[in-house]
């Protein structure tokens, strides 16, 4: 026992020389002493065993002198108790380290939910209190989509410490994957989500060490959370070698689940993590364990191991009752990933989580995995699976070809057969590009996170549609082209879309689509078919710069496709279809012109006047299809552009506004709430309505509406990994409720919104490093954070936020096309933090390009105008500015950010 556990075997070899039994008596009784949580993950302990919670010095049967004590006591103390803005409400489970009660927030006004974890009694005079520190901070470092955040932390009145964290309802993995309608691709998304949490968690240089389903847990939306980070261990640099439980001989671990190397005390590095997951991989596909590995003593455990004697899950999936069975070529696939995965040398291993994560989009994907050395036939094999539809077609074209030049040559007949042949061709492509681009594109949208696999992926579709678009001209092929391009383009980078984040090779894309369109409306101007195609196409492709900061581009195209609407929306032949795509388009015009988007393209009158040409269509759409539910969600589009307009100057009116879409979302049959685009519309109902009552002084609902809001975002988000249009909504709102939080004085929740708002940004840069516009929003954000945590008392904190972020505004707002937004908000910020002498005359510089761009800037880009002479000591221009402020919001005031900016006018006046 004075040995270090990693001293422990040799020692005991030199020692116990042949005699294995004595060797894993030695060894068992080792791991009795020194292991917590093995005892209880192993041998579950009934109330009356709870020996480990019994205080010091009771008596056999856990009796101390005066009175029993267990932890139903410490139940009794602790429910009803308040830690920090919570009250503990019941016991929600209870391990080897700790305990964890269901808290609820009494403070703050509003509803919150959230889970309470303790140090167990037991180890309160422990090591594991400062593994419990260690955790704790860790944990407030981490966010990710599929990690429990921390939301606070704290220590109680008798010096205890405490974390608090989100509380996830849903159910641990392995019950739901034991759920009969459960499939086993099903299974393998949810794998890759926690294989996705366990990268991000290393390349923080942290090891779980305690991965199994009990710490997972599947939400209703389907996201999978990982919990419980108690055994954590840092890594690399900043990590100790041992930490004070390892020193102290206190190895918590779930033996099931862990690797060799844990479980023997020696070193470990990611490889244990990996191990556990593909235990826990065979835990999910085969619904139990290894079963010829219950009950063994630890020695013989280990040498089983180390023999790496499993039974392939697949087989015992599909020899048990009720047992899932799975076609032959995944079965034996998983079976060799899970096989891979445990393999007794951690070096034998998949050499990171991500690379397991890779093999698993394999099996999706029915590629070749890496844990297979399949010879030709297996990768044959899997090529037909994924491209069995374009084989097949492709042999019939070939038959029909030969057919065809025989059948020429026979009759001489050889111009006509030439033409039937070229006809018939011509549809047979057709037909195959149709059913290769339906699949291609929903599979493409699986691609795991590799930029590699992506780029590839993208090659090869854009190499097929330039395929087709050579022989599409004058037949029917071109309209699969078009829709082809099209769709493509949206999915690489339309940010109004579902998208990649690919935002260069989605304008090549949607590029080539409106070229095509628009050489076909030249031979078919009347064709309502075509013209709806070329509509798609120019609208998508206006959507994709403007929603990447190029406004100027996007209205010339949006310019076109209004004409382009009305021609439609005058053929008496439309259909209710036809007339939302119209619709849509007038909506994406508005958006050009919205003030409130910041673009120098602004303009009140034109934003309005599109906006209620837009709702005209959609009027049309009823009246032509009065049963097309689609017609509806353009109501509620309708009135989320009219209220967008008014947020700032009459939030109750834009309020109303989406009061009306939100009810309008309530009346949908269940069969369209099912699209993405429903869901989506009523997350934008609920936030922006959320954000006004915040914004009028109704708190309480505001604040409920806006977690309903979030709610749906974050399940969007589990459900799409590489939709980046979800993620973005996520920040859009968030961004504007953090400003709304700290307008009102609730730092605290400004914090955590910014803080996740933050790391859902770092996810969308990774994936798009020179998107200009994320970079934007995510200075204004570090700025936000800082402002908020300096309020709260953390000012280095704050200082060092409000530095980055300023130096990314900065550094944005010196290209020579900063966006107007952009220029504002680095000029804002160097008004507000002012770190250096020179930092008013560069604000006033980005503010006088910025104002300069518009032939009438708004009171908001007149007044940091003016705050900017101001501080640079231009008064006579200052005063003139803040007075061209004040005329241009003259009236009933009607909203707070209206009377911020009439009071900072009057500041600059003073």
């Amino acid at each position: 026992m004075d040995l270090a556990p990693s001293e422990r075997l040799a020692k005991l070899a030199e020692w116990c020389g042949a005699d294995t039994a004595l060797r894993d008596s030695v060894l068992a009784l080792l791991e009795a002493d020194g292991c917590v949580e093995e005892l209880i993950s192993a041998h579950p302990l009934s109330d009356s065993e709870d020996f480990l919670l019994k205080r010091p010095g009771s008596d056999s049967t856990g009796a101390p002198n005066e009175a029993r004590f267990t932890e139903e006591t410490e139940e009794d103390v602790w429910v009803g108790r308040v830690l920090g803005a919570f009250r503990l409400q019941r016991l929600l489970g209870r391990g080897g380290m700790g305990v964890v009660y269901l808290g609820e927030r009494v403070s703050g006004g509003f509803r919150q939910q959230v889970a309470v974890k303790l140090v167990g009694r037991h180890l309160r005079s422990s090591p594991a209190v400062a593994q419990f520190l260690m955790e704790r901070e860790t944990l407030a470092g981490l966010e990710h989509a599929h990690i429990a955040r921390l939301l606070d932390g704290g220590v109680t009145g008798e010096g205890f410490p405490y974390v608090v964290m989100e509380y996830v309802e849903g159910r641990r993995l392995d019950e739901a994957a034991d759920d009969p309608s459960t499939t086993i691709e099903q299974i393998i998304r949810w794998m890759l989500q926690l294989c996705d949490a366990v990268t991000y968690v290393h390349r923080n240089l942290i090891l779980h060490r305690d991965l199994k389903p009990g710490n997972v847990m599947v939400t209703s939306g389907g996201a999978v959370k990982l919990l419980d980070f108690g055994t954590l261990k840092r890594i690399g640099p900043a990590g100790d070698t041992d930490s004070e439980m390892t020193r102290a001989g206190i190895r918590p671990v779930t033996v099931r689940y862990a690797s060799p190397e844990h479980i023997q005390g020696g070193a470990v590095s990611t490889a244990a993590d990996v191990y556990s997951l593909g235990m826990i991989l065979y835990r999910l596909i085969a619904g139990r364990l290894p079963e010829d590995l219950d009950d063994l003593p630890i020695g013989q455990y280990l040498e089983h191991l180390k023999a790496e004697r499993f039974r392939p899950p697949s087989q015992v999936a599909a020899q048990a009752a009720g047992g899932r069975v799975l076609e032959e070529s995944m079965a034996s696939d998983l079976d060799a990933i899970v096989g891979k995965a445990l393999r007794h040398d951690a070096g034998d291993r998949y050499p990171t989580a991500g690379a397991l994560a890779t093999d698993l989009w394999n099996v999706l994907l029915h590629r070749p995995v890496t844990a297979r050395e399949g010879g030709l036939r297996y990768r044959a094999v899997k090529f037909y699976r994924r491209y069995r539809w374009p084989i097949l077609v492709s042999a019939v074209a070939a038959v029909v070809l030969v057919a065809g030049l025989s059948a020429m040559a026979w009759q001489g007949h050889l111009a006509r057969l030439e033409q039937l042949r070229a006809e018939k061709g011509v549809e047979d492509e057709r037909k195959l590009a149709h059913m290769l681009l339906f699949d291609y594109f929903e599979q493409l949208s699986l691609i795991p996170g590799s930029i590699d696999a992506q780029r590839r992926a993208v090659i090869q579709a854009m190499s097929y549609l330039d395929g087709l678009a050579r022989i599409a001209p004058g037949s029917n092929l071109e309209m699969e082209t078009i829709t082809g391009y099209t769709d493509m383009g949206n999915l690489l980078g339309n940010p109004y879309k579902q998208n990649l984040g690919k935002v260069p090779e989605a304008i090549e894309s949607l590029s080539k689509a409106l070229t095509v369109a628009e050489a076909r409306v030249q031979r078919k101007p009347n064709d309502l078919d075509s013209l709806k195609a070329l509509l798609v196409a120019q609208y998508s492709l206006g959507e994709t710069y403007l929603g990447n900061g190029n406004a100027v581009r996007a209205e010339q195209i949006m310019l076109r496709a209004a004409d382009v609407s009305a021609t439609i929306a005058h053929n008496p032949h439309a259909d209710g279809e036809m007339l939302l795509e119209a619709s849509s388009a007038l909506d994406i015009l508005g958006d050009v012109y919205d003030p409130g988007r910041g673009f120098t393209t602004a303009d009140m009158n034109k934003a309005m006047r599109n906006y209620l040409l837009s709702s005209d269509y959609e009027d049309m759409c009823r009246k032509v299809d009065p049963g097309n539910e689609s017609c509806q969600s353009g109501v509620v589009v309708g009135e989320y552009k009219f209220g967008s307009l008014v947020e700032d100057s009459d939030p109750e009116l834009a309020a109303s506004h989406y009061r009306k879409g939100l009810d309008v979302v309530s009346h949908f049959s269940a069969e369209l709430m099912k699209t993405t685009r429903s869901h989506r519309l009523k997350n934008y109902m609920l936030c922006r309505l959320g954000l006004m009552q915040i914004r009028t002084g109704h708190m309480d609902e505001g604040q409920a509406l806006a977690h309903q809001a979030q709610d749906g975002f974050r399940e969007a988000i589990a459900k799409a990994e590489l939709d980046n249009r979800a993620r973005f909504d996520m920040v859009a709102f968030e961004t504007d409720l953090a400003g709304e939080y700290d307008r009102f004085g609730k730092e605290q929740d400004a914090s955590e919104t910014a803080r996740e708002v933050l790391g859902i940004l770092s996810v969308l840069l990774q994936r798009s490093p020179n998107n200009t516009r994320w970079k934007m929003i995510e200075a204004e954000d570090w700025m936000t954070f800082g402002r908020v945590e300096t309020k709260l008392g953390h000012r280095k904190a704050g200082q060092e936020a409000s530095k980055k972020g300023l130096e990314e505004a900065v550094s944005l707002a010196k290209e020579k096309d900063a966006s107007p937004e952009a220029l504002d908000i680095a000029a804002d910020g160097l008004l507000e933090l002012h770190m250096q002498s020179h930092d008013a005359e560069l604000a006033l510089s980005f503010a006088q390009r910025a104002a300069g761009t518009y032939a009438r800037p708004t009171a908001a880009q007149l007044l940091t105008l003016a705050k900017a002479q101001h501080a640079a000591g231009y008064t006579k221009d200052a005063n003139k500015n803040a007075q061209l402020v004040l005329a241009a919001l003259a009236g009933p005031v009607k909203s707070p950010v209206i009377a911020e900016e009439i009071a900072g006018a009057r500041r600059v006046l003073r």
